[in-house]
């Protein structure tokens, strides 16, 4: 179809278009041939045919115009973006170069609407981060007051037998606080580095509990970042079964080793805490099962599943749970 036909019958739609030639390539210009009835509102050009573009306005910064030029004597259509936000006019283009030289046939869009609202949802999502970021620092502070003010209940107490469960909710307290420690050093407010994590609890847990000479701790963690969501209940987990495998697997006064892994299971993830202890059959076991309750809670909250094996070669507790 001859180009000046195909533009009459674009007269009724909303994208401008043009038919137009090359005149030079340095500096880049191209004329106007020929328009549709939309390429004036669209461009804010008046009455174009027969004029340059340079004839029409002044061309401070000629790269996209340079870029017009380019793909008609590339002889490949192109789909450009023209114009700024800083210039008030911002224009997608396709420019489909024509058989005869230096001719391209350009449709173009007003695209400040676009651009406008790309940089509105860009602005709110910055503040929206910026908003979190402060709730995870204040959070994290107001946990580090908790556990400062249980570390001194603790140091009051003179009980051992009474200190024991202080203890244990202090460790869930830092647990927590880990969390948002760890989401206020990196680069994400709502992921974390799973490895960097789970490896910072098991430490905190060895220090809380002081005692735990002869006994040694291997992790092995995939690379990997959750989310916020996911990453609370898991380190509570871990928290409480590396405790729990502390306090009671080696308290014969024998050496052991402490596994902690995560690894991938397809779309799963899947916990594991394995010791070498002397199993859950000896006198030290806990008769109330609190930490074991929690585990199960924990889990549940992320549709996970508990499985625990026990023998005299020690215990593992496997926890599998979906990614998302």
């Amino acid at each position: 179809m001859d180009p000046t036909a195909l533009l009459h019958l674009s007269g009724h739609i909303d994208e401008g278009i043009c038919l137009c030639e090359v005149i030079t390539r340095t500096p880049a210009d191209f004329r106007f041939l020929s328009v549709n009835d939309a390429f004036t509102r669209v461009s804010g050009l008046g009455d174009p045919v027969g004029h340059s573009l340079r004839d029409l306005m002044p061309v401070n910064d000629d790269s996209w115009v340079r870029q017009v030029v380019d793909t008609v004597l590339s002889g490949t259509p192109r789909r450009l973006r023209l114009g700024s936000m800083a210039q008030g006019r911002v224009l997608d283009a396709f420019v489909v170069p024509l058989a005869r030289p230096g001719r391209f046939i350009a449709q173009f869009r007003d695209a400040i609407a676009e651009e406008e609202l790309k940089a509105a949802h860009a602005s709110a999502l910055q503040q929206s981060g910026s908003l979190l970021d402060e709730l995870n620092h204040r959070v994290m502070n107001s946990l580090g007051i908790i556990s400062a003010i249980i570390s001194m209940e603790v140091r009051a107490t003179g009980s051992d037998q009474d200190v024991s469960p202080l203890r244990r909710v202090g460790q869930r307290v830092r647990a927590v606080a880990d969390l948002y420690k760890t989401l206020n050093a990196g680069t994400s407010v709502t992921e974390v580095c799973v490895g960097k994590y789970i490896r910072q609890i098991v430490d905190n847990v060895f220090d809380s509990i002081g005692q735990t000479q002869g006994i040694q701790v291997e992790t092995d963690i995939i690379a990997l970042r959750i989310s916020s969501r996911l990453a609370a209940p898991l380190g509570l987990m871990v928290n409480e079964l590396v405790t729990n495998a502390l306090k009671y697997a080696f308290s014969d006064g024998r050496e052991g080793t402490i596994r902690v892994s995560l690894e991938n299971r397809d779309a799963l993830l899947c916990l594991t805490v394995a010791d070498n202890g002397n199993g859950m059959d000896g006198a030290s076991t806990p008769k109330s099962g609190a930490g074991r309750n929690l585990v199960q809670a924990f889990a549940t909250q992320i549709d996970g599943h508990v499985s625990t094996s026990s023998s005299e070669e020690g215990t593992v507790v496997t926890v599998i749970f979906p990614k998302g």
